[in-house]
């Protein structure tokens, strides 16, 4: 794996052992097993050429069924653009409602153990300033996973 790859060729039908109709159609398919996976062969630096798989057409799994029961191959779909389209918005999300929950409990923890009040507002106005937009963006990305309504992640501002 340490090799670096110098060249790509797509997958022709004689090449594979598992090559059937199907990739006889598209030769970057191939049935193996039943699933629907994706190789390309690459040719190593050593001068060999290996087949890599590329990625998994598989059956989504439960959490997919659970996001969205009528079409959890969509929410599959949908997870995959927020992880190569969106995933600073993501992380942005998530960062900014888990430290506004974070903020949020120190507050109110201060407000009852602490003596000191200000310290406590101070606290709960940071964890409200980033609970709010948290919350907000963290409900349009799941909404969006779960194909609910026109919810995008393009609703998103993009993080500088």
């Amino acid at each position: 794996m340490s090799d670096s790859v110098t060249q790509r060729r797509p997958l022709a039908p004689d090449d594979g052992g598992n090559a059937d109709e199907a990739s006889r159609i598209d030769p970057h398919l191939v049935i193996d097993g039943g699933v629907q996976q994706r190789w390309h062969t690459v040719n190593r630096s050593d001068g060999r050429w290996e087949r890599i798989k590329l990625y998994d057409l598989g059956k989504p799994g439960i959490v997919y069924h659970w996001l969205n029961p009528r079409d959890p191959a969509r929410a599959r779909r949908r997870v995959g653009h927020l992880y190569w389209k969106a995933l600073r918005r993501t992380i942005l999300a998530t960062n900014l409602l888990f430290f506004g929950i974070v903020f949020l409990i120190i507050g109110n923890v201060c407000f009852f153990t602490c003596n000191e009040i200000d310290r406590a507002w101070a606290f709960v106005v940071i964890g409200s300033l980033t609970f709010i937009p948290g919350i907000y963006a963290t409900v349009i990305l799941f909404l969006y996973i779960r194909c609910k309504g026109d919810y995008s992640w393009k609703d998103l501002p993009e993080p500088s």
